[in-house]
Order: structure tokens, then C-alpha cells, then sequence
């Protein structure tokens, strides 16, 4: 016992280390930071209210609020609101990032452990200390590409173990974990990772293929509860306009522009770090023990990551709109290739520099963002993404943090209106005073249904509740479950019946190790 417990507790260690000033001081602010504060507030009072999976977040955009996790993948934030429950919220989302921390390492450890490595824990802790990974969360606050590290070890675990019975059911829970905590993390690997890890097991195992095609559809229909709405409801906001134009484009951020006038900043920033790791490859490939295929497979998703091969332009994955975000997938590649070599202890030496260089700056990074306090006026206001507000929303917002909503202050209910109650479930029932638009400070969204008398009335085209009244009548405006979230939680149960009978369906079969 005492032999399983050194790792885990070893990496549960480190784990901690690298949380530290997050963990004392609370979560960083720069970047998403108000974000992350704004979301896990709200789904903590929601979550209060016995709303287990709120998608409407009431208090965003002054009170209009907003659909945010209708698109934004919940379960990083299932994380963080749950444990904003018990304490204060900045305290709350450290603790998650170090749970998801931790989970990643407690992955990494097992994959390489069933690849046999000699360093299992060096391996789990370079993948924990990796600087894309720890700069996800202290130069970026990006907690869900952050928790989008945990499920990439797993998947590769998954797919090498397709002869075991829970392998199959591992792939698709895994799959369907990173489609829910980061969307743009999961197209990348559906792309660049896992059709070559298939592929290479194929090789061996002919049958493995189909094993991964069903298990892959298992998890694509267990996310179906999130990733329908998410789909089919985007045109009913400024998410096309604001977000597939030509600034967020992978050719945008290719390394093909870094030299041109107005580069991003952070482009020379990615590609500096591409660069290290390419070093650390090309180190595996010299010293490689039978590691190839780890070592192209960095090469790759790093050709990927600049945009050197653009296959980020190709449609579909033209909306992870950078592609540097298939660093992930280099450093869970990269460290993969040196861990695996046993007698090659220069490469685990060139990962190791390259985490430790970059560890001073995210330091200093992390320093700064847990000791700058949270803007007091941010949180009031709502900021939230301005790509949630609604579509008829103009003019189109100027600023991506703070949209101009001085145009819709005013009362909850406008209009020919006698009385206005609001309901403890956030419903508003009206009694018109005369004929005449009524106008309901919300922002307009397909979830809002107006009945009188119990039927349906006609809503305007927005960006607010809007419907046309007759004297005397009495309105209800109410949250309703969408016809799309019906969809997904159908497809959900389908994806789970299926990855239920994924363990019975595939026996064990006894394979050669390689």
C-alpha cells in the first residue's frame, strides 16, 4: 500500500507547490479573471437555489442577463461554483484549479505508468509544471482550457487499453469530459491527437478501430446535454459576429504573420515557446529508444500549434480560432516522448530545463494576478463575454469587456402596465393597463415564453423581452427548457445507454504488449 501512496502523495505535493499562491492569496484576476469571479458566483447562488446546471446567468450585463453556459462548457465551473458554497469566490476557483491540477498529474502518472516509463511521477509533475498548462491559469485565467489538461492522458490511456472492458467506456466518458470543459481543446485533439493514437493502434489490433469509432460516438452523444444547445442556439446571439471574424481566425495567428505590421503580441510569445519544445523533440529524436512515434507526434501538433500545417483553417476547426492552442496536446506529446525513454535521460533533462525556465516568469505572473485585488465595480456591473449578448443587440459592442448598456437602464417592466410581480423562480407576471408594447429588462433569449391565459404570445425581435399587450390582460413571463435542451438531454441518455454497453459488448482480449 505504502508503494501506491509515494506517488500519488508525491504528485498531490507538487500539486500543491505550484497552487500555493492561488491557494493563500485566491485566483489570479488579469485576463478571464473577472470572468471566472462573475461565472462561479453565479452558478454558486444558483446552485443554491437547487439549480444544478445553470445555464442563464441572471446578473450578468446589469441585470439583463446572460445564456453563457447555453455555449460555454460547465464543468470547470460545476467545479468552482460547488465549492463557492463554502467559500469566498476567488478561494473557490483556486481550489478548483488545484483539483484540476492534481487530476491531470494523477492522469498523467497512470498513462505513462501502463506505458511502462521509469519516471512515471517526474512525468506527472513536468506535465503539471508545463508552461502552457500552469500559464492557462496564472497569466491567462483560462480555467477551462486549464481543466482541458486532465482528459488528454486519459484518452491516450483509453484508447491503448481498447482491449480491456474499460477501455471503451473510458474513451467515452473521457471524450465527452474534455467536450464539456473546453470545446476548442476537444476539436484540436479530435484532429491532431487521437486519429493517430487509432491509427497506431489499429496497427496492431485491426479491431481497436471500430471499439474507438463507438466509443467515440458514446461520448460525443454523452455531451449531447451541453453540446446541442450549443449548436443549434448560437444564432440568437452576436456570437457569429463577434467571434468567427477575421481577427479570431487560426490565420491570424499564424507564424507566417509574426512579421508583419501589427502582429500580436502574444503570437511571438507562442511561438517562442513552440520553439523550446521543438528543441526538446529534436533532443527525443536523437536519443530516442524505440520512441518515435511520440516524438512526430510533438512534431505535428507543434507544425499545427504556429499554423506551419493550417489545418486549424479547415472548416469546423477554423473555431478554435488559435491555434497555439494545440500546445496542450505538444506538452502532453512532448513529455510523453522523453518519459518513455528509459536510458535517455537527456531529453528528460531538456523537458525538465524548459519547464524550469519558464516556471521564474509564470511566477512572477502568478504573483502579480493573485495580488491584484478584483475590480469592485466589474463585479457589479456583470461584465460578462459580449459575444452572449442578444443578436439584435446595436450597435455591435466596440470593446470585448465592457459593452455600452446605458441605453437599456431603466425599470424592470416598461409599458402600459397596472401591476408587476416577480416570482422567487425569477418569473414576472403583468397586468396591462392599456394597449401597447411592454418591454421586460431581460435579455432577449429563446429560454423566455410570454403566456396569457395560457397561451403563447408572440415576442418582438428584441434585444429585450418585448410583446405587444391589450388592456386588462395578464401576462407570465417565464424560463422554459428549449426544444434544443430537450434534444441534448435525449441524446445524453442514448450516449449513456451506449457507453453502458460498451463495457458488456467488448470481452478482453489478450494482445502482445509492444
Amino acid at each position: 500500500m505504502s508503494a501506491s501512496i509515494r506517488p500519488a502523495g508525491l504528485i498531490a505535493l507538487f500539486a500543491l507547490v505550484l497552487m500555493a499562491p492561488a491557494l493563500i492569496y485566491g485566483a489570479p484576476t488579469v485576463d478571464s479573471g473577472a470572468y471566472n469571479h462573475l461565472w462561479t458566483s453565479q452558478i454558486a447562488e444558483q446552485m443554491a437555489r437547487g439549480h444544478l446546471y445553470p445555464r442563464w446567468l441572471p446578473r450578468s450585463f446589469e441585470g439583463l442577463g446572460s445564456p453563457t453556459f447555453y455555449f460555454y462548457p460547465p464543468l470547470a465551473y460545476w467545479l468552482s461554483g460547488a465549492l463557492a458554497l463554502a467559500l469566498d469566490v476567488r478561494h473557490a476557483i483556486a481550489v478548483a484549479a488545484f483539483l484540476l491540477l492534481l487530476g491531470s498529474g494523477g492522469a498523467m502518472y497512470l498513462w505513462l505508468r501502463r506505458r511502462e516509463a521509469a519516471f512515471p511521477v517526474l512525468g506527472a509533475c513536468l506535465y503539471m509544471l508545463a508552461p502552457y498548462h500552469l500559464g492557462d491559469f496564472y497569466a491567462r485565467s483560462a480555467l477551462a482550457e486549464f481543466g482541458a489538461f486532465l482528459w488528454l492522458p486519459l484518452i491516450a490511456l483509453a484508447i491503448d487499453a481498447t482491449d480491456r472492458r474499460w477501455g471503451p467506456p473510458l474513451l467515452a466518458v473521457s471524450f465527452a469530459g474534455l467536450i464539456c470543459t473546453h470545446l476548442p481543446t476537444a476539436l484540436l485533439a479530435s484532429a491532431i491527437l487521437i486519429p493517430p493514437l487509432v491509427v497506431w493502434r489499429a496497427w496492431r489490433e485491426p479491431m481497436a478501430a471500430l471499439r474507438c469509432a463507438v466509443a467515440g460516438l458514446a461520448g460525443l452523444l454523452l455531451a449531447g446535454f451541453y453540446l446541442a444547445p450549443a449548436v443549434l442556439l448560437q444564432r440568437y446571439t452576436l456570437l457569429g459576429e463577434l467571434m468567427w471574424v477575421p481577427r479570431f481566425s487560426p490565420a491570424h495567428w499564424s507564424v507566417f504573420t509574426l512579421f508583419r505590421p501589427g502582429a500580436e503580441p502574444a503570437l511571438g510569445v507562442m511561438v517562442m515557446l513552440a520553439l523550446r519544445w521543438a528543441a526538446v523533440a529534436a533532443v527525443a529524436l536523437v536519443f530516442r529508444r524505440g520512441r518515435l512515434f511520440w516524438t512526430l507526434i510533438t512534431l505535428w501538433a507543434l507544425a499545427c500549434a504556429i499554423g506551419l500545417i493550417p489545418l486549424t483553417s479547415l472548416p469546423g476547426l477554423d473555431k478554435v480560432q488559435f491555434p497555439w492552442r494545440a500546445l496542450s496536446i505538444v506538452e502532453f506529446a512532448a513529455i510523453t516522448a522523453v518519459v518513455l525513454s528509459p536510458r535517455a535521460l537527456i531529453p528528460v533533462l531538456a523537458a525538465t530545463a524548459i519547464c524550469a525556465q519558464t516556471a521564474f516568469p509564470l511566477a512572477h505572473a502568478a504573483w502579480v494576478g493573485v495580488r491584484t485585488p478584483m475590480d469592485p465595480a466589474l463585479a457589479a456591473k456583470g461584465v460578462d463575454a459580449v459575444e452572449y449578448l442578444p443578436a439584435s443587440f446595436r450597435p455591435l459592442p466596440t470593446t470585448m469587456s465592457r459593452p455600452d448598456l446605458r441605453g437599456f437602464a431603466g425599470p424592470l417592466v416598461r409599458g402600459p402596465v397596472s401591476t408587476a410581480v416577480t416570482g422567487s423562480n425569477g418569473s414576472i407576471t403583468v397586468t396591462a393597463s392599456g394597449d401597447g408594447p411592454i418591454v421586460i429588462r431581460r435579455a432577449a433569449f429563446p429560454r423566455w415564453r410570454v403566456t396569457a391565459n395560457g397561451q403563447p404570445v408572440p415576442l418582438g425581435p428584441g434585444p429585450l423581452i418585448t410583446f405587444q399587450a391589450k388592456a386588462g390582460k395578464t401576462y407570465r413571463v417565464e424560463a422554459v427548457r428549449t426544444p434544443a435542451e430537450t434534444l441534448g438531454l435525449a441524446l445524453s441518455l442514448l450516449g449513456l445507454l451506449l457507453t453502458l454497453a460498451l463495457r458488456a459488448c467488448f470481452e478482453r482480449i489478450a494482445r502482445p504488449r509492444s
